[in-house]
């Protein structure tokens, strides 16, 4: 990755700030939803550097493992991209199915 896409701390940097209590469960939900309507809204768009690990456990104040499970699972999903040696990055525009699972009703008959 070229320079123009490097995190860096700064103003007008996404930072990974969790709104209302830290407490509770689901917080990497909360960090994976946070990015998705970041998005979403136009915040982070396509290219753009996730914070790294450290800081954004940091600065959303939850665990490192919480952070990494999260990338992890927007990962998965294809919202995010990894870069071995350089980070995460947003992969591409959120698609309807990055909101919504659908329902699991089971077996159809």
């Amino acid at each position: 990755m070229g320079g123009s896409h490097v995190w860096r701390a700064g103003p007008g940097v996404f930072r990974l700030v969790l709104p209302g209590p830290r407490r509770g469960g689901f917080l990497q939900q909360r960090v994976e939803q946070l990015v998705r309507d970041s998005i979403a809204a136009g915040v982070l768009v396509e290219g753009d550097r996730l914070p790294p690990y450290r800081v954004a456990a940091v600065t959303s104040g939850v665990s490192i493992h919480t952070i990494m499970n999260a990338y992890r699972a927007l990962i998965v999903d294809g919202v995010v991209r990894s870069v071995p040696g350089d980070g995460c990055f947003i992969a591409g525009p959120v698609r309807y199915r990055d909101f919504f699972t659908p329902p699991d009703d089971g077996p159809s008959v």
